[in-house]
């Protein structure tokens, strides 16, 4: 309205433009004096406050008791959203007034990747205080909130350093969502069977209490396996080191060759110290094969010895199979491959393709079908497409194919190889030994080149673009104001006119964005796992204290590389089992009633 009555005064003649500008002063004046809110009335001042129109003095007798601060306050608004404007949103302020040496210290603990896997399917949505979502691929935690907690306390009160409260901490992991899963089938097969077995045992003891075992002698026997379940859990990883003085904690011992010897390596300290918690695992092997043999039933017996032997086997390489992991996570190299254990986790590109798994079933969802690679690539390039993705569908050209197959034996339990010249070095475990060379011309008997792909559907740009774009509004005669960023990285500022933007720049005034302290947590998570940088950056001890270890010469001494992977005998089912299973089935399929496979299971250990 202002800004049109100016204009008009501007066709009038020198007398008349006077008066209407009087006219103009005494309502500001007037609407500046019955207004009651400071932002109204630094709006209006900033109309007569420039330095053009009113000197400060001339103000002050204008308007009595005005200060020259809240002239200056007018005159900012003024250059900052233009004169008589609307000020623009206020920012929130965020006070971050954690401690960042205690939250960095938090976080590099609960993150370490020794509590965490990446699936390679799904995805996980955080959602932050400001609106934002940030997406990332499904992660899953191994420990749950309690346990890491008292883990972490336990490592600070070793270390000598004073934690944030256990309030801010669980608020924290909170925070750094994560699928909390009891059933890793699929992510971790072999911690799966090892729990379940660790169950099976518990069950057998109550089972053992009804055929006249002792109640006391029951129930501290099923407490000292949920004690050893939660330890491989939690703790044993953390026990583990290359001179320990325990044989189950010791990486050299347990993972070196009995026989061959350049898969060895030879410990410079000995093993007289005893773990209590893995002790364990020898009392229940020797008691409840003890309490097994007191029972007349013979079937009965042996059906219990069967299950005893497998899930005390299961639990055993459940063990061994954490020493090997935490022994690999060691061998990360350029020049050599060092492959992860099997079945610890998923690795970069497996997590980066959860995305894609998330448009194949969408893609189904939706009604079409994915039966072959030109629908699988049809389903990922679909709707948005995939953020930095490309696809497209090739085969291997055979015509130069020159090879058809070749083998390296015992390749099943090479985890670690180095190339030499013409050599490869070859070893079961991460640094143990000197390693098996293997000859070129032993492996490859002929030479294949690279024989090249015919391309049968070539990658291609995709053929929408979605984004939101403004429409322009004719006839508005509004001024935009604050136009000007700055380029400063991480700086917020805005402002109505290039000069302004420059005195900024020039007197380093750089205002850094905040962010609210758990936004920035979930940005921080997501950076980790988007980039898969789950990296230890040092072994942490933990649990000492629960498990102090003990010198004893009674106790039965481990073999040298009983944590090394055993040979698998796959066995086929007999005559006599297939004939059950083919009458259980045929049964189910004449009544109607399937059977229920844990019964069908129960029934085969008697076959």
């Amino acid at each position: 309205m202002f800004q049109l009555l100016y204009e008009d005064n501007c066709h009038e003649d020198t007398e008349q433009s006077d008066k209407t500008e009087l006219k103009i002063t005494d309502t500001i004046l007037q609407l500046y004096c019955e207004a009651e809110n400071n932002a109204l009335k630094r709006q209006l001042l900033s109309l007569l406050s420039l330095p053009n129109a009113h000197s400060k003095s001339k103000l002050q007798k204008l308007i009595p008791g005005l200060t020259k601060w809240e002239i200056d306050q007018s005159r900012a608004h003024a250059a900052s959203h233009g004169a008589g404007s609307l000020p623009g949103p206020v920012e929130p302020g965020y006070r971050h007034r954690m401690n960042k040496e205690k939250l960095e210290h938090a976080l590099s603990f609960f993150l370490d990747p020794k509590f965490h896997q990446i699936c390679s399917y799904g995805t996980k949505d955080l959602h932050c205080d400001n609106g934002q979502t940030v997406t990332i691929p499904q992660v899953v935690r191994t420990t749950c909130h309690s346990s890491l907690l008292q883990m972490y306390k336990s490592y600070c009160s070793e270390t000598g350093f004073v934690p944030l409260s256990d309030s801010t901490l669980y608020k924290i992991l909170s925070t750094c969502s994560a699928s909390k899963r009891t059933n890793l089938t699929g992510l971790d097969n072999i911690a799966t069977d090892g729990a379940a077995d660790v169950d099976d045992l518990i069950k057998m003891c109550d089972q053992l209490k009804g055929l006249g075992s002792e109640t006391n002698t029951v129930a501290n026997r099923t407490t000292a396996l949920k004690s050893l379940k939660m330890y491989l859990k939690s703790e044993y990883k953390f026990s583990v080191g290359l001179s320990s003085g325990c044989q189950d904690h010791c990486l050299k011992f347990a993972l070196s060759h009995p026989t061959n010897v350049l898969l060895q390596e030879e410990c410079d300290h000995s093993h007289e110290e005893i773990c209590g918690k893995c002790n364990i695992l020898n009392e229940i092997n020797s008691a409840l094969f003890n309490e097994i043999q007191n029972i007349r039933t013979s079937d009965i017996a042996k059906e219990l010895a069967l299950t005893a032997e497998k899930a005390l086997e299961k639990i055993s390489d459940w063990k061994a199979h954490i020493l090997r992991t935490q022994n690999q996570e060691e061998g990360i190299s350029i020049v050599r491959y060092d492959f992860s254990e099997p079945q610890a986790g998923k690795s970069y590109c497996d997590a980066k393709i959860a995305h894609k798994r998330s448009k194949l079933r969408m893609f189904v969802s939706s009604g079409e079908n994915v039966t072959t690679p030109f629908d699988m690539k049809k389903a990922i390039m679909d709707g948005s497409d995939v953020a930095g993705c490309q696809c497209a569908v090739v085969e291997v050209d055979r015509k130069n194919q020159t090879m058809t197959s070749h083998c390296i034996k015992g390749i099943t339990n090479i985890n670690n190889l180095a190339f030499e010249g013409d050599d490869i070095i070859a070893w079961h475990s991460f640094s143990i030994g000197i390693g098996i060379k293997i000859k070129r011309e032993d492996v490859l008997k002929s030479e294949q080149f690279d024989t090249g792909l015919i391309i049968l559907s070539d990658f291609e740009e995709p053929s929408k673009n979605y984004c939101v774009i403004s429409h322009i509004t004719k006839n508005c005669s509004v001024t935009p104001t604050s136009i000007f960023h700055c380029s400063e990285l991480g700086c917020n500022q805005q402002f109505s006119s290039y000069q302004i933007l420059q005195e900024h720049i020039l007197l380093d005034r750089h205002v850094q964005e905040k962010t609210l302290t758990y936004d920035a947590l979930r940005h921080h998570c997501s950076e980790l796992c988007n980039s898969n940088l789950f990296i230890s950056k040092q072994l942490v001890q933990i649990g000492r204290d629960h498990h102090t270890l003990v010198k004893n010469s009674s106790v039965e001494k481990l073999q040298q590389g009983w944590a090394l992977k055993k040979t698998r005998k796959f066995a086929r089912f007999s005559s006599k089992v297939k004939d059950f299973l083919h009458t259980v089935f045929q049964e189910g399929e004449e009544s109607g009633r399937k059977a229920i496979p844990v019964e069908v299971s129960q029934r085969m250990k008697s076959l």
